[in-house]
């Protein structure tokens, strides 16, 4: 992953996500730019955003984003190319200028044009179009934002972490960007314990540790506790505490409240639901998860049908629900419940 101290501080940073699921992909925005301490500001395109972050927030935001493209630190805005302030590009080292056309660009904007007339402000430095050590991308829209990069998808490994490359795995499981997703939408900090009481293999906790979360699992199958325990050894997770038993006795299994849980639950009728339908093992969990939670802590769950929000009434409060369709008989409903409290 290319990651480069931005060329002068500032609080606007220019988050472009992908296409997966744009719902999804702004909600996980939103969460991962609450943890950091900012906050979404206007859009620049239908996937790409002006936020506001703390100083050196836009690393924060690189580092835990599942959905998110490209994260650059903006260094200048105008109505047009030619606006532009470039007069921070005093180069050290090798660069490169790209550029990225938005939808309410002007009709014929030329990328390569854009391009050379930004380079042509830069000083110092020479070109390295292949493995720059700067990138400074200029976002054309209905408005246009020189920014010095600080993450691209294209340099980081989250594909490797792909089921079929863990040690062990089931089919089934989560894509890690969706995990990841997850993750951030319980909104779980640096250092706090995230618990996912359907653990499985592992996905889950993977991306928690990545995050700076501390993972905590819980599965009913011993297989599962296992080969999860495999699999965040074989990420460089180290320190999860993996536990054989169910969730519903989560409180009583750790021994405290969590500030955050995260979690996947097995859809099918299974062994791993116990041989009760999802509906029946949800259910029976409920209250103990609502019990491992700290007061206002958040439980991120995708569940297989929407209605099934209804087994938490009473006990957290639902404060987001987006649906997403997998396949023809399979549409995850993301989740996310707060117990009430702080």
């Amino acid at each position: 992953m290319i990651r480069a101290a931005p060329a002068r501080p500032s609080d606007d940073i220019v988050v472009h996500l992908t296409g997966d699921h744009r719902e999804l992909a702004v909600a996980e925005l939103d969460a991962v730019l609450a943890v950091a301490g900012g906050s979404r500001g206007e859009a620049l395109g239908p996937l790409t955003f002006r936020c506001r972050a703390p100083r050196g927030g836009a690393d924060e935001v690189a580092r835990r984003g599942g959905l998110l493209r490209y994260v650059g630190v903006q260094l200048s805005a105008a109505p047009t190319v030619e606006g532009l302030d470039a007069r921070a590009l005093d180069v050290k080292g090798t660069y490169a200028v790209r550029a990225t056309v938005l939808e309410g660009a002007p009709p014929g904007t030329d990328t390569m044009a854009v391009e050379r007339a930004v380079g042509e402000q830069v000083r110092g430095g020479r070109v390295n179009l292949d493995r720059p050590s700067h990138v400074f991308r200029v976002f054309v829209g209905h408005e246009v934002a020189l920014t010095h990069q600080v993450y691209d998808r294209v340099d980081d490994d989250i594909e490797e972490r792909q089921v079929r490359h863990r040690p062990f795995f089931k089919p089934v499981s989560l894509h890690p960007k969706y995990a990841r997703v997850l993750v951030n939408l319980s909104r779980v900090h640096d250092g706090q314990v995230l618990l996912d009481p359907f653990c499985g293999t592992g996905g889950i906790l993977i991306e928690a540790g990545l995050v700076g979360a501390r993972p905590v699992g819980i599965d009913a199958q011993a297989e599962e506790v296992e080969g999860a325990a495999r699999n965040l050894e074989h990420f460089g997770v180290l320190g999860a505490a993996i536990h054989h038993g169910r969730a519903k006795d989560a409180r009583r299994i750790i021994g405290r409240a969590v500030a955050a849980i995260a979690t996947d639950p097995p859809y099918g009728r299974s062994a791993t639901t116990m041989k009760e339908g999802p509906r029946a093992a949800v259910g029976d969990s409920v209250e103990g998860i609502a019990d491992a939670l700290e007061p206002g802590g958040r439980l991120a769950i995708c569940l297989p049908e929407a209605d099934m929000a209804e087994l938490f009434e009473g006990a957290l409060t639902q404060e987001l629900c987006i649906a997403q369709r997998v396949h023809g008989s399979l549409t995850r409903h993301y989740f996310v419940f707060r117990k009430p409290g702080v």
